[in-house]
């Protein structure tokens, strides 16, 4: 298993902030052990479950994860895991001390250890941004930015959860088909079979759509996928080529068609910003 840590603690921080990280470790494959991982930790500790399933037991309580999703570990409570297919995680340690900061700040409750991402793209964005200023934490306000990008992802990770209850049923089904599109926005997809499987018409839906969002389905969709490219081009050493095959265009030519019509630039000098 590769297994990446950093020690946060002895970096000077030159803008201090409420929320100083410790630590933050990275385990890209993390195989099923078929048994408990008993822990005990002196601080808090947020740990991204990017991919995989495993379960937590916590209170004599167990809770069942899924990812993408966090799982919170408390100072001095003993957590039982158990991981049940290969997951990647990437955890982020705080002392003790700023647990009161972190429960005035609606960032985690100790009611609730455990919890879905339901804005993936966002997280994956700033989990990019966090492993590039990693390379970095040595440079003037390096360990600043981390802290700010560890803030944003935990804000990130709950945002999803506070918004309100869908009105009516339509609501609830346009919602829906939002968080499929958000997760499989790569996929090719009979965007109109997607509609009717949740039991409406293709029209319905569009003339509904309109009440929420200001672009069509397609649009939507399209705007994912550049965002998605946006991150793979200052991320990543792919080529425009690969992005553009992996994120589903039909040549490099077509999406950097795309990419333009969307963000005025070319992924070529999208890039060279950097």
């Amino acid at each position: 298993m590769k297994f990446t840590h950093y020690l946060l603690s002895p970096y000077i921080r030159h803008i201090p902030h409420p929320l100083p990280v410790a630590t933050i470790g990275h385990s890209p494959s993390v195989e099923p052990t078929g048994w408990h991982r008993d822990m005990v930790h002196p601080g808090f500790v947020a740990i991204f479950i990017l991919s995989g399933q495993m379960r937590m037991v916590l209170h004599d309580k167990q809770w069942a994860v899924q990812g993408p999703s966090v799982i919170t570990h408390w100072p001095g409570l003993p957590v039982s895991t158990i991981v049940d297919s290969t997951i990647e995680e990437l955890y982020i340690g705080y002392p003790k001390t700023v647990v009161p900061v972190i429960r005035r700040m609606g960032l985690a409750n100790m009611n609730k250890p455990a919890w879905a991402i339901h804005q993936p793209v966002r997280v994956s964005a700033l989990i990019t941004q966090l492993f590039d200023g990693l390379k970095h934490l040595q440079e003037t306000g390096g360990a600043d930015r981390i802290d700010r990008l560890c803030e944003m992802l935990l804000m990130e990770s709950v945002i999803g959860h506070l918004a309100p209850p869908a009105a009516n049923p339509m609501e609830q089904t346009i919602r829906k088909i939002q968080a499929w599109m958000e997760c499989h926005y790569v996929e090719a997809h009979d965007m109109d079979q997607l509609i009717r499987c949740h039991g409406i018409s293709p029209t319905c839906f569009r003339r509904h759509w309109k009440t929420f969002f200001t672009m069509s389905p397609g649009h939507y969709l399209m705007h994912l996928r550049i965002q998605e490219a946006c991150r793979r081009l200052t991320g990543t050493q792919l080529s425009i080529k690969e992005i553009a095959m992996e994120l589903g265009f039909s040549d490099p030519f077509h999406f950097s068609r795309t990419f333009k019509a969307v963000l005025g630039l070319s992924p070529a000098q999208f890039r060279a910003l950097r």
